[in-house]
Order: structure tokens, then sequence, then C-alpha cells
């Protein structure tokens, strides 16, 4: 007899990251995340002295015009691994930016395996008999 099947790995939902503003030493905190393909960042602050903003460099995300209240998401789908590199317009001269490094799932875990199991007439009669 064979059995197959599929089993999913797969997890629907990623998970959220959240980047601050430290507005004393004008960073973004963390600066550096490691994150897995669907994933999630936030980029929040609310209530800074100055206003800021969150680019990527090649346009992915935009948290739109500098602003002393940002709360801002972004998720990555399964198609993007990569390391994005991120600054804040007004302040990227003075050392605010940031790296997200977005990690393919697929080398992570198997997302999706077909299992067949076969089982011989001697291992169904064993089986049987207990």
């Amino acid at each position: 007899m064979i059995l197959c099947g599929n089993i999913g790995l797969i997890n629907d939902e990623g998970i959220e990251h959240t980047v601050i503003v430290d507005g004393t030493n004008l960073r973004f905190s963390p600066d550096s995340l490691t994150i897995n393909e669907g994933d999630s960042v936030r980029f929040l602050w609310d209530g800074e002295l100055l206003p800021h903003n969150s680019v990527e460099e090649n346009g992915l995300f935009d948290s739109g015009d500098p602003e002393t209240d940002v709360d801002y998401l972004y998720t990555f789908n399964y198609t993007q691994s990569g390391t994005y590199d991120f600054f804040c317009e007004p302040h990227e001269d003075v050392g605010m930016v940031g790296e997200i490094t977005v990690l393919n799932i697929e080398q992570e875990e198997v997302l999706e395996q077909n299992i067949c199991l076969l089982y011989t007439s001697d291992a169904a009669d064993e089986e049987d008999s207990v």
C-alpha cells in the first residue's frame, strides 16, 4: 500500500518587527535587522522634535515626507530575500541609516514536502496482528 500526501510547513503569518527613532543621536533603533520573507517592519515614532522618514535606497519602501509622527508598515513578500539599505532623508548625511536583511525562508525550512509511505504486505500483516 502506498500513502502519499503533502505536509505544508508555511507559516502564513510573518512576524512584525519595529524600528523606532533615537532622536537624541539621530539613529534608527535597531539600525540593523535580520528577518524572514513574509515578515513586516513597522517604522514607528511619535512626538519627535525633528521630522524623520524611512526610505529604501532603491524605492522599495518609503514612509513618505519626513514627519514627527510616523506609523508605517512594510511587509516583505516571499520573493524579496536580500539586503535593503534605508535612510532618513533629512539626516542621512549624519548617519541616520539602516539595513534590513531578508532571509529566503526556503533556505530555513521546507515549504512543502511530498511524502509517500510504502507499506509492504509484511508490515501490514504485523499491524493487523497488533
